[in-house]
């Protein structure tokens, strides 16, 4: 994999200051990402990247794909390691902590604080995963990032969200 070549592809993307929904729509979607594209397996660095947006702390997208590709799996064409994320959080000044189930995730999002949740799309270990950035206002859940053609945040209830999915991993983000 030629990350070089990735890097040289990033730099003329015009990317806005705003949170990012839909990651198959605007100007992030076609920015490369490995082998494949941020449109196509970028999620992790999307939910990273909304994650340090919340908290105060933006970077430029760019500079988070890039670090981020590292980390990549199948030379991108899987998206992140979602293990991995941790780390990639603590490199951009933010402090994550594990989390390992639903109920603590409710926790934390009810004590006003955001998390980075990765979740299978269908069955375990036979589909996808995706990830997304969330925080509660309000009594309501924001989901950031929940679908690729999606323009902007789902609005929900916890539970509402949380029922039927099956947690891969899940990070409580602290600034």
């Amino acid at each position: 994999m030629d990350r070089s070549n990735n890097r040289k592809e990033m730099m003329p993307i015009p990317l806005s200051t705003e949170l990012i929904n839909g990651q198959s729509l605007g100007a992030v979607s076609g920015m490369k990402f490995g082998l494949g594209s941020i449109g196509h397996c970028g999620c992790e660095v999307i939910a990273i990247y909304n994650a340090l947006l919340l908290c105060g702390k933006p970077q430029p997208f760019q500079k988070i794909a890039k670090y981020m590709e590292r980390y990549s799996m199948l030379l991108g064409l899987w998206g992140t390691d979602p293990y991995a994320l941790g780390h990639c959080m603590r490199h951009f000044g933010l402090k994550p902590r594990r989390l390992r189930s639903h109920e603590s995730i409710k926790r934390v999002l009810e004590s006003g604080k955001r998390c980075i949740y990765v979740y299978w799309t269908k069955r375990r270990m036979m589909s996808s995963i995706h990830t997304v950035c969330m925080e509660l206002k309000g009594g309501q859940l924001y989901v950031y990032n929940a679908y690729n053609n999606l323009g902007h945040a789902i609005v929900t209830k916890p539970d509402a969200y949380f029922h039927g999915r099956r947690l891969l991993t899940a990070y409580e983000v602290l600034p």
